[in-house]
């Protein structure tokens, strides 16, 4: 009896998953390009549900699920403040 091995996942990206040029702009690590701040990474429980429903927007916006919910919330915040 051998030792199975597993079969090697895919680290390919969904293509909106793939970080997008910005003409002009060379990415440096430790360097903001987006915002006027680096991002840092946390750690949220979401249902399934949730997740594959953001998934789904981010998705048909071409966007990552971080960039997607990064936008959205943007977006919520401003128009709050807007009267």
């Amino acid at each position: 009896m051998g030792i199975k091995k597993r079969p090697k996942k895919s680290h390919a990206r969904k293509p909106n998953q793939r970080k997008r040029p910005i003409k002009g702009q060379k990415s440096l690590r430790g360097k903001p390009e987006l915002y006027d701040e680096l991002k840092q990474r946390y750690s949220f429980s979401l249902t399934p549900t949730l997740v594959s429903i953001i998934d789904g927007f981010a998705e048909q916006t071409n966007l990552s699920r971080s960039e997607y919910i990064e936008q959205h919330f943007r977006k919520i915040i401003k128009e709050s403040r807007d009267p």
